[in-house]
């Protein structure tokens, strides 16, 4: 099971090293609205329709424009 948890978080990290390779930019809500054209409202659907993550009040805006494609 520890071998399993170590293959998990590897591979989130590996996740995370790639979205920052990709020019992937956190921001907050105001800014994603922004930059993607949501209302707050929309964003808010969203964000709890695909379970975005929070990471000190911002968010990841490729994580945000995926959720928008699906």
């Amino acid at each position: 099971k520890v071998d399993d948890l170590v293959k998990i978080v590897d591979e989130a990290v590996a996740k995370q090293f790639e979205k920052i390779n990709n020019q992937d930019r956190l921001l907050n809500i105001a800014q994603i609205c922004q930059e993607t054209g949501l209302t707050r409202h929309t964003f808010d659907s969203l964000r709890k329709n695909h379970n975005l993550k929070c990471i000190g009040g911002k968010y990841s805006l490729l994580s945000v424009r995926e959720a928008m494609r699906s």
